[in-house]
């Protein structure tokens, strides 16, 4: 995790508390300085029903439903234990209208920035 990858507002591990944290700005500039300050949170199904995420067995997979956004959780090719989230887009009504977004998504500030891009609002429990 870079320093510029976060927003104030994400969602983070302090590394010195053990507690999760919202980022301010101060943060952002400590993490600047010393990234062994903090560090990501793994996105999980339970950070997704955390954010209000209701799950769903449409779209040809068991996902999550955020808005116009749809996450499903993959499994990597050739290693069972490793577990992505990948996210498609709806930008109509319709099931051909999906775009699929980012390929890897791992870390619950990758969610929150990318939610802010698409919508202007911010992600939170």
């Amino acid at each position: 995790m870079k320093a510029t990858e976060l927003r104030i507002g994400n969602y983070l591990h302090s590394n010195i508390t053990g507690h999760v944290f919202q980022v301010f700005a101060s943060d952002i500039v400590n993490i600047n300085e010393d990234l062994a300050v903090a560090k990501p949170i793994p996105l999980t199904e339970q950070w997704l029903k955390d954010f209000g995420l209701t799950a769903t067995l449409e779209y040809g997979g068991y996902g999550y439903i955020l808005g116009n956004m749809i996450i499903f959780k993959v499994r990597s090719h050739g290693r069972s234990e490793d577990w992505f989230y990948e996210i498609e887009y709806c930008s109509g009504d319709e099931i051909e209208d999906r775009t699929n977004i980012i390929q890897r998504y791992d870390y619950v500030h990758q969610l929150q920035n990318l939610y802010f891009a698409l919508t202007g609002k911010e992600l939170t429990k």
